[in-house]
């Protein structure tokens, strides 16, 4: 009778292939991209330290950012869970070391990547972002204009860079930057593209309530209870406008 041979899956061949040529790189990220595929995010992460040890390569160096970046993300999510569930003070602290974890790593990854690739537009926006959540708005403003280089990112830059303006009582500027990301956003189908003119309808229409433009505000906020009747508190805040409407 012929002897049986072990079938080894694609995760232990590569395994081996890593054992007995430990220099070539490809063999780490196909085998990280295979732990990835099935949500085993912490042997990612450890296969791709073990390339970092034999291998600079950029390729290795970014995906281990971008694995880093996802447990940070894993983690905090894992924290919000728990404290929704514990509901104790222990438990809030815990998530907002978790957030400034997230966040810090995530500063710290992009800020490397402009550095390393410092004509990289697209990395800049992406920096603006994350500088703008830990409130350093005054950096953040100058990378976020980045974005408005790309069509595909002009409208979410415009809403960021409309919130920072706002928050710095720059409203006139403000009010423009989220009308413009409106404008950009609409007639595209995407749930990225729908978020964010919903963002930028509804932050209009309370700024523009705040300057007391009713009229701006009422269309600003009509169109985004058209859109989505059960967004935030639109319709209430719909409602007071016709209200003011009727007193005068």
């Amino acid at each position: 009778k012929a002897p049986r041979h072990l079938v080894l899956t694609r995760r232990q061949q590569l395994e081996q292939e890593i054992a007995y040529r430990p220099q070539e790189e490809s063999n780490y990220l196909e085998l990280a991209a295979l732990h990835l595929a099935e949500r085993r995010t912490y042997e990612a992460q450890r296969t791709l330290m073990r390339a970092l040890e034999v291998s600079r390569d950029a390729r290795i160096v970014e995906r281990l950012e971008d694995v880093n970046m996802l447990r940070a993300r894993e983690k905090l999510k894992l924290t919000e869970d728990q404290a929704a569930e514990q509901k104790t003070q222990e438990a809030r602290d815990l998530v907002e070391k978790a957030r400034e974890e997230c966040y810090q790593l995530e500063l710290d990854v992009f800020r490397n990547r402009c550095f390393r690739h410092p004509a990289d537009k697209r990395l800049k926006y992406e920096l603006g972002l994350r500088l703008k959540q830990i409130g350093n708005h005054r950096e953040a403003l100058e990378s976020l204009q980045a974005g408005l280089d790309f069509p595909e990112l002009r409208a979410a830059a415009s809403l960021e860079i409309g919130e920072i303006l706002q928050r710095h009582h720059q409203f006139p500027k403000a009010l423009q930057c989220y009308r413009q990301a409106a404008q950009l956003a609409a007639g595209d189908n995407g749930l990225d593209r729908q978020d964010c003119r919903k963002r930028a309808l509804y932050r209009a229409g309370v700024l523009a309530t705040a300057m007391t433009l009713t009229d701006t505000a009422r269309q600003y906020l009509a169109e985004l209870v058209k859109m989505d009747p059960g967004y935030r508190d639109a319709r209430t805040r719909l409602d007071k406008l016709g209200e003011i409407s009727d007193n005068f």
